[in-house]
């Protein structure tokens, strides 16, 4: 089936492959979602803090408070993409639906009242929050990564999607860490730190953000039929077999049974947190400790310029050692970056740190894509059942609180060092904490990650799991239940007959 697209017709079978106007068109979305997550994820404690003067204790409380609602709100707005049914699609219309609540939401929560006192403004900060976290960006963030598999059954496709979001994602982390504070200055009359200029500035990403998600929306198709029972004929087969119905309950407890999930997932999370500390500690690390705020905006970039040629590089290092490999020489190389400011505070070496960090991040990228996956393939051969949306979604919100998680360490630990918010000057054991947080708390969670991985061994079997698969066949315990089930299946017939 094809589609008239302006002078240009668009193949719309559901295994099209995917040209590459769509392929940007997808990224495009990809930097839409990063435009008000950076600025979420990355700036508000900053916000809270040095713009409001909020105690950064009582901020990062909000911040925690608010994220225990997240996790609900992933599996809802799954359960209401699977069940929505529109001539565009399943996913699309979501994602169109949630651009101007975002908008409204990411001006709203930028812009605290001054006049309603700190209880007024802590409640206010924790509905804004909520309603730009849990509502609008889990609706756009799960509209996303949802039409992905949407767009077309094509692997090739599909994968290309990954890449260019990924690569636009990095793009627009330099775009917003370098823009910034400079746009808050220049709409604050020179001082980066007032309600103007952060207000205007936020109009600015506003305006970004409406045109890359209409350019995301009107660009990209949806082409998979909306009733796929192929997906689900593993489960069926087995509960014609056991006729044990799977519940949710069941689905969850075998996920945490599953130690290759459960470990990747930490390992995961701990990377997101690793980059969260040191994006949101590099603000207060160029100010206080280099006395140069501008240079958090070229340690962003360095980091995440480098990052685009190490996913790159993963690609084929994931072909020749395994994914498990190549993550432990990312975390490696990211770690040498972490340290390297231990020897020297120069500008320069800090500098050439980033570049080594964003290097040894983008080679770790590229296996955490698909790993998880990997996890829940090897669950649904040791279970016999499937459980890939299950552990997705519990995937996606730990990926989102992780985020959070970071800013509240950072809020943490400037809180027990005496941070005083809105001051240019801070105390040597406020500084101590700073350098402790830029260069060894990311550090410490490389170590971490790297004795974690030690431990996972999937890779190895992986190959036979997959065989395994393909043929009909589970673990051996689940694999002779089936087999004692389908003997006496066959006795029933023989004696019906």
């Amino acid at each position: 089936m094809k589609k008239l697209f302006g002078k240009k017709e668009i193949n719309m079978a559901s295994d099209a492959k995917v040209g590459w106007g769509e392929h940007l068109a997808y990224g495009v979305g990809n930097a839409a979602n990063d435009v008000s997550g950076t600025m979420i994820g990355n700036y508000i404690l900053i916000y809270y803090t040095m713009v409001l003067g909020m105690d950064v204790l009582l901020a990062t409380s909000v911040l925690a408070a608010s994220r225990m609602m997240d996790g609900l709100s992933d599996l809802i707005m799954g359960r209401i993409i699977d069940r929505t049914q529109t001539k565009i699609g399943k996913a699309k219309p979501w994602y169109f639906r949630f651009i101007l609540p975002m908008v409204i939401s990411m001006l709203l929560v930028f812009n605290v009242p001054h006049s309603i006192g700190r209880a007024g403004q802590v409640i206010y900060m924790f509905l804004t929050y909520n309603l730009v976290t849990t509502i609008c960006g889990t609706a756009l963030g799960i509209s996303f990564t949802s039409l992905n598999g949407l767009m077309t059954t094509n692997q090739i496709s599909r994968g290309r999607n990954g890449v260019v979001a990924r690569i636009f994602s990095l793009v627009t982390g330099i775009f917003a860490s370098n823009t910034i504070f400079r746009f808050a200055r220049f709409f604050g009359g020179g001082d980066e730190y007032s309600q103007k200029g952060w207000s205007m500035a936020m109009i600015v990403y506003a305006v970004v953000f409406v045109c890359l998600t209409l350019i995301h929306h009107f660009f990209t198709h949806e082409r998979v039929n909306q009733v796929r029972n192929e997906n689900e004929i593993t489960d069926k087969t087995l509960r014609s077999v056991t006729g044990e119905k799977i519940s949710a309950g069941k689905s969850l407890l075998s996920l945490i049974k599953n130690k290759f999930w459960v470990t990747t997932l930490v390992v995961c999370v701990f990377i997101a947190i690793l980059l969260t500390i040191n994006t949101t500690m590099a603000v207060y690390f160029s100010q206080y400790i280099m006395n140069d705020l501008d240079a958090q905006g070229i340690i962003v970039s360095l980091i995440s310029l480098t990052a685009i040629p190490g996913t790159l590089i993963s690609l084929p290092l994931m072909t020749r050692l395994g994914k498990r490999n190549v993550m432990l020489v990312g975390l490696g190389i990211n770690l040498i970056g972490c340290l390297l400011p231990v020897f020297s505070m120069n500008t320069m070496v800090i500098y050439i740190g980033s570049i080594i960090k964003g290097l040894g991040y983008g080679i770790t990228a590229g296996p955490t894509g698909s790993i998880i996956q990997d996890t829940l393939t090897y669950g649904e051969w040791k279970n016999g059942f499937s459980n890939m949306g299950m552990g997705n979604a519990a995937n996606s919100f730990a990926m989102k609180a992780s985020g959070s998680l970071g800013t509240i360490i950072v809020g943490f630990m400037l809180s027990i060092s005496g941070f005083v918010e809105q001051s240019l000057v801070q105390s040597q054991q406020t500084l101590n904490m700073i350098s402790f947080g830029y260069i060894w708390m990311p550090a410490l969670m490389a170590i971490t990650c790297i004795i974690i991985m030690l431990f996972y061994t999937l890779d190895k079997i992986y190959p036979q799991i997959e065989a395994d698969l393909k043929e009909g066949k589970y673990a051996p315990g689940v694999q002779k239940e089936a087999a004692v089930i389908a003997d006496e299946e066959k006795g029933d017939k023989h004696y019906e007959n």
